[in-house]
């Protein structure tokens, strides 16, 4: 009869023992997914941030390749009409243009 009483507590024991560690790991598992959950919000609330400083810098780079583009076209029309002025102009234009990369890449 004691062996009997002896066993059942030992196996109570344990199921109390199981359970309190099962719900131990639930805890543990919300408190995971929240802080997952935290972690997301921060990084979306991120993005608007990065998307303005894309912005600005597309905005940059397509005053550059503008520039780029009307330097090209200077020198195109200066090669074209042989007038040295002009050839002159083209070149400071397109030094410019060049500076203002060299600029970006430092």
């Amino acid at each position: 009869m004691i062996y009997g009483l002896v066993i059942i507590a030992v196996i109570v024991l344990f199921l109390a023992t199981f359970y309190n560690s099962l719900k131990t790991l639930q805890v543990h598992i919300k408190a995971s997914v929240q802080e997952i959950g935290n972690q997301l919000k921060r990084q979306s609330d991120l993005i608007p941030n990065l998307s303005e400083s894309v912005k600005g810098f597309m905005s940059h780079e397509k005053d550059i390749f503008k520039m780029l583009s009307d330097a090209r076209k200077m020198v195109d029309s200066a090669i074209k009409s042989n007038d040295p002025k002009m050839i002159d102009q083209a070149q400071t234009a397109l030094g410019n243009a060049i500076k203002s990369i060299s600029l970006i890449a430092e």
